[in-house]
């Protein structure tokens, strides 16, 4: 995993940490004057930079790199603190560490995209068969309602069936196959249905 590192960093603003700076960071000379000063960049050579990589990897080495790449946002928010407090009996103080140009290596990104396609597919089986179950559970449901109704007509039927009933059935029956106009019609007839006259 590689990555860069952009920091923040000021000269604490107390005399006691001026002064320190004053005595161990060396000044640059202005060219051509007998002037010289200490820049931002002796500051950061002097205090900062020294403790950059190792403190970084330290920090770092809390995580694998499945949880760096989850949570990002989280591992910057520690390896700043483990900066701050790394820092922190220095003259200077960090302001803000940030991440920038993040890359991951290749074999871990394949396997996580492998692993993101097959969660996909994963989810769209699930879904298919949640799918499928609903319609089963619906049809099933149809079925049963149709069952009633059958149950409930016969009941009805049942209760009023006579000679004549027996009659108007069967006739009905013969007029319906009489009027189809294609195909022959078969009609079953139980010996029961045969009216006695």
């Amino acid at each position: 995993m590689t990555l860069a590192v952009d920091i923040q960093y000021a000269v604490k603003e107390d005399d006691a940490s001026i002064n320190k700076v004053y005595k161990r960071v060396k000044s640059v000379p202005l060219g051509g004057k007998r002037q010289s000063v200490i820049t931002s960049e002796q500051v950061f050579k002097t205090y900062v930079k020294p403790i950059s990589i190792g403190t970084i990897r330290t920090a770092l080495n809390h995580y694998d790199i499945d949880k760096i790449m989850d949570n990002l946002s989280e591992v910057q928010i520690y390896v700043e603190k483990a900066f701050k407090a790394k820092l922190s009996d220095t003259p200077v103080v960090v302001k803000s560490l940030t991440f920038s140009q993040v890359s991951y290596p290749a074999v871990i990104v394949e396997r996580r995209e492998e692993e993101a396609s097959v969660d996909a597919e994963k989810a769209t089986a699930l879904k298919r068969l949640e799918a499928d179950l609903i319609v089963a559970e619906k049809r099933r449901a149809l079925v049963l309602k149709k069952a009633a109704i059958a149950v409930a007509a016969d009941k009805i039927v049942s209760k009023s069936m006579d000679k004549k009933m027996q009659v108007w059935l069967l006739m009905d029956a013969l007029q319906t196959c009489a009027e189809r106009e294609n195909g022959d019609c078969h009609i079953d007839i139980h010996p029961s249905l045969i009216p006695q006259l």
